[in-house]
């Protein structure tokens, strides 16, 4: 990761972070950035769906960090839900990450007249 000064990179938490679609919500009840060049009102504009894209490409390609986690993601519509854990990328930087971590997620989906569907992932590292 490149260096910065030290004085232009913040450390914080975003809080019960809800992102409504059409066919789902998606809830990050934390967001934990560590060592962040945006500062915590950037950051949340990266989960507002109304940001425009232009804007979210320059705030992603800019983005550096240590370290951005978020412990639970929680995906809920009409078709199923899914719960995953422990998302963690570290050495984020322009875009690019050096690592991705999560301990996996767990859903169920009911397809129109099929029936309940359940899904199991266990731990992923990139």
């Amino acid at each position: 990761m490149r260096a910065l000064a030290a004085s232009a990179l913040e450390s914080f938490t975003l809080e019960n972070v809800v992102i409504h679609t059409k066919d789902a919500d998606l809830t990050l009840p934390r967001v934990e950035f560590a060592d962040a060049n945006l500062g915590r009102d950037e950051a949340m504009m990266l989960f507002l769906p109304d940001t425009p894209h232009d804007d979210m490409v320059s705030m992603v390609s800019r983005l550096r960090a240590s370290r951005i986690a978020i412990p639970e993601i929680r995906v809920a519509g009409k078709d199923g839900e899914l719960n995953a854990r422990d998302y963690v990328v570290q050495g984020v930087d322009s875009g690019k990450f050096a690592r991705l971590d999560f301990a996996g997620f767990e859903g169920r989906f009911f397809p129109s007249d099929k029936g309940e569907t359940r899904v199991k992932m266990r731990p992923l590292f990139m």
